[in-house]
């Protein structure tokens, strides 16, 4: 059984890795960002209990991008990559990331949290009518 403690766990490392996804889609250049939006990604794996993010972008060309938020790290397989700090591909794997899974699964435990916390009080109330 998850215990509150639990989803607080839970929570914590999905904002620590948010706040990295979010480190990295801030420090990008604006036109790089909006490029971002643009690029098609095919998921190809997500590990490491949700911290690896592996993926296939394509556009004119297809490329593999790999983002690992628990240590901060990314690589794309593009010509940008490394000379313009995160290319479009990293920030489009990263922003799809936040976007579909980080804020759901975040709004998800939150409310399973909620659920669970307002269950032990009511077990708490009824034995302590018990005696």
């Amino acid at each position: 059984m998850n215990t509150p403690a639990d989803f607080d766990t839970a929570l914590n490392t999905l904002r620590a890795r948010g706040a990295v996804a979010r480190r990295l889609l801030d420090g990008a250049a604006r036109s790089r960002r909006e490029r971002a939006a643009t690029v098609k990604v095919a998921w190809a794996v997500a590990r490491n209990n949700g911290s690896t993010l592996v993926a296939r972008v394509v556009g004119n060309e297809e490329y593999a991008v790999r983002v690992d938020l628990a240590r901060a790290t990314f690589n794309c397989t593009c010509p940008d990559h490394g000379r313009v700090g995160a290319c479009k591909h990293t920030l489009a794997v990263t922003e799809r990331w936040v976007v579909n899974f980080a804020r759901p699964e975040w709004v998800r435990l939150t409310e399973e949290r909620k659920a669970l916390t307002t269950a032990l009080d009511m077990l708490d109330e009824r034995e302590a009518l018990l005696g």
